[in-house]
């Protein structure tokens, strides 16, 4: 083979390469979140809180990619009977998030998310951000 083909060959799988490293994105790992429950209950049941960490974590996961969620914390001082609010600290990994809001290689200490309870009684997401 002719070093002309054996480089444009090496170009080739070079471009490829790099181009499955960019274009990859993971969705958000939630896999080992430490929860912080706190130790008040009296405005909010353990089990409240839980669902409201679970609906962070199912929608960090969907729309955080390449992100890792590391803890969720109770804000027992800013929660009432219909907000529950959560701080967390994640990291986002070398490539950053798909849609380039996020710093590759950063790690958010002070993000938070605000869970409400519906008329229903059902907690969704009601709004997030870095405080």
């Amino acid at each position: 083979m002719s070093k002309r083909k054996i480089l444009l060959i090496s170009c080739m799988v070079s471009f490829l390469v790099i181009f499955i490293l960019i274009k990859r994105t993971d969705n958000g790992d939630v896999r080992n979140v430490q929860r912080d429950y706190g130790n008040d209950f009296s405005i909010n049941s353990k089990s409240d809180i839980s669902k409201s960490m679970d609906e962070v974590e199912q929608y960090f996961e969907k729309s955080f990619d390449n992100c890792i969620l590391k803890s969720l914390r109770y804000e027992a001082i800013y929660s009432d009977e219909t907000n529950i609010y959560l701080s967390s600290v994640f990291k986002v990994k070398f490539l950053g998030n798909r849609d380039k809001t996020l710093n590759p290689f950063s790690t958010y200490t002070s993000f938070h998310w605000t869970i409400a309870r519906s008329e229903m009684g059902r907690w969704y997401l009601k709004s997030f951000g870095q405080a």
